[in-house]
């Protein structure tokens, strides 16, 4: 889960490119009272151009938590650790640390810890609870719904499991374990492609919480 899920040169705009045609011809003819067919084709030319069509909204699956459930479960002082395991490198953590929650959100403060115990990287992000909620926000045509119990270092536990599917012609394939007990980022995840597991992400540890 991405606690963190980038950001043209000014130009004329079109409508008054297309109106400078119409613009020369009135200058030219200030003097000379239009005929009934020029009248026409005036007005053709300054009909406004039809409304683009609206793209249809996604449908997004039904989210394992409520924004107010993860608000309820992360309280200041929530403290989650991540391993995660990517093939042909050493293993690495990532700790979540939750401070000045309030109503509207939480500070977070996010470290990456290498093999040898070493704090490698460091990052401090404010969030809402409904943007921590969109992280799990998926399109309903692309996701797969599961209900499965998962064994792992914080225990036995029963899960929603969304199966993501990305775009393209060899997509990646993400999986979501959420602990329907444990409102927040999924205990445990993994992405694949072409059946080949690329990394993998376990919760070892959630303290603080409610």
């Amino acid at each position: 889960m991405r606690l963190a899920l980038a950001r043209v040169p000014a130009r004329v705009p079109a409508h008054i490119l297309a109106l400078a045609p119409l613009l020369v011809l009135l200058s030219a003819c200030a003097s000379t009272a239009p005929t009934p067919a020029s009248s026409g084709a005036t007005q053709a030319a300054a009909a406004p151009a039809a409304a683009p069509r609206t793209a249809p909204a996604v449908e997004m699956a039904e989210a394992p938590y409520t924004a107010a459930q993860i608000r309820e479960a992360t309280p200041a002082g929530r403290r989650i650790v991540l391993r995660v395991v990517e093939p042909g490198k050493p293993d690495v953590k990532r700790v979540l640390e939750f401070a000045a929650a309030d109503a509207n959100g939480v500070d977070i403060r996010s470290e990456t810890i290498d093999a040898a115990g070493k704090v490698v990287d460091t990052s401090n992000d404010h969030a809402t609870w409904v943007e921590l909620l969109s992280h799990a926000a998926f399109p309903k045509a692309k996701v797969e719904v599961k209900h499965r119990t998962i064994s792992i270092p914080l225990g036995t536990l029963m899960c929603t499991v969304y199966t993501v599917t990305g775009d393209g012609p060899d997509p990646e394939v993400t999986t979501y374990y959420f602990a329907e007990s444990m409102p927040g980022p999924p205990v445990f995840y993994f992405v694949e492609k072409g059946g080949k597991r690329l990394t993998a992400t376990t919760m070892e540890s959630s303290s603080g919480s409610r």
